[in-house]
């Protein structure tokens, strides 16, 4: 029999959950904005420690830098697959057209009769729409590019001075420092996650970008970005990001060893990148649990469409770290997490392995002497 209390509390947290999908869902235009701004900074703060301590800058400089060097990136590639998409979308038409010729040949070709029209089929897949939807899911993580501008520069505004505002919040020392443990450790995951997976993105799309050179597949470029970007979503990312390439691959090498070499080799990296490369220095440093990752993706996507795709994994991270700091949400904890086990601060566990290192390399020489 479940005790009253407990009861009330299931009951309170189901009613949460709904009301904050309802908030959440009708205050998307100023809440998404707000997330990936604090997503950006967290990226620069991580740029911004780098150009402190190699270049020996303060904390203005080294922010301005920061926002330089990104958005120099930003630029360049833009300048370098601008072009790719202006005549990607230009030739969607051509495409579909040389589909549903492909389609009808499959289906004259075949030495039995089907149930299905694939002609039909063919003709319902609208490419010019499939890919405005997808191209207008990804650019509205940067809808409200100067709301998230103006966000980014007040909150590092707000960082440089957040341990002296904590220092003042609380007078109690050991909630003092759990705060400011939960904070450092919220930036540490965060950059951390951003890191690994864009390392591993990059190499995943340079494969990628080399196989559709070799076989000579248009935009190759551009389709190396596209994987780039869509690996960031977790589970069905990947997926999605070789599906237009090996589409493409399908409408122009049509059923040649060309493109069956090049899809297996497509599909190869993926599965090399996502089942051992992604898990071993990505998942397991995050202490997130594959189910829990799925249905956040789910969620947040049903909720915010492919900005909550993006964004599932980093705020699944800080509602993890921020569960297992209090007693009273452990048990929430132990659910989000993979094995259960409080997980060390990745970067302290760098620092012990480091100390380590370097203690044993002490103890050698002094051996020696």
């Amino acid at each position: 029999m479940i005790r009253p209390n407990k009861l009330l509390n299931f009951t309170l947290i189901i009613i949460s959950i709904i009301s904050i999908y309802v908030i959440f869902d009708k205050l998307a235009d100023m809440i998404i904005p707000l997330v990936v701004a604090l997503f950006i900074s967290f990226a620069i703060i991580w740029l911004n420690n780098f150009y402190k301590e190699k270049l020996k800058l303060n904390f203005f400089f080294s922010s301005i830098l920061s926002l330089f060097t990104y958005a120099l990136i930003i630029f360049w590639i833009w300048k370098l697959i601008g072009w790719s998409i202006t005549d990607l979308q230009n030739n969607l038409w051509t495409y579909q057209e040389k589909i549903i010729k492909r389609f009808v040949w499959i289906e004259q070709s075949l030495p039995f009769k089907i149930d299905f029209d694939l002609e039909k089929y063919a003709s319902k897949m609208d490419l010019e729409e499939l890919w405005k939807s997808i191209a207008w899911g990804i650019a509205g993580l940067f809808s409200n590019i100067w709301l998230i501008f103006f966000y980014v520069i007040f909150i590092l505004f707000e960082y440089k001075y957040i341990d002296h505002k904590i220092r003042w919040m609380f007078t109690n020392k050991d909630k003092r420092e759990k705060t400011i443990n939960i904070i450092n450790q919220i930036k540490n995951e965060i950059s951390q996650y951003f890191y690994l997976k864009t390392i591993i993105s990059f190499f995943t799309a340079f494969f990628s970008y080399i196989i559709l050179t070799l076989f000579w597949l248009d935009f190759a470029i551009f389709w190396a970005f596209f994987i780039f970007v869509l690996n960031f979503v977790p589970n069905i990312g990947s997926i999605i990001a070789i599906f237009f390439p090996i589409l493409l691959a399908f409408v122009l090498k049509w059923f040649s060893y060309e493109f069956i070499f090049l899809t297996s080799s497509l599909i190869a990296v993926q599965v090399f990148m996502w089942n051992i490369v992604d898990p071993k220095f990505t998942w397991n440093k995050l202490n997130l649990s594959p189910l829990v990752i799925l249905v956040s993706l789910v969620f947040w996507g049903s909720l915010w469409w492919v900005a909550g795709m993006f964004l599932s994994v980093p705020i699944m991270i800080i509602l993890n770290i921020v569960f297992s700091k209090f007693e009273t949400t452990k048990p929430i904890w132990v659910l989000l997490s993979e094995k259960g086990d409080l997980k060390e601060d990745f970067i302290e566990e760098i620092d012990k392995k480091w100390k380590k290192l370097l203690t044993k390399i002490k103890n050698k020489f002094r051996k020696k002497k």
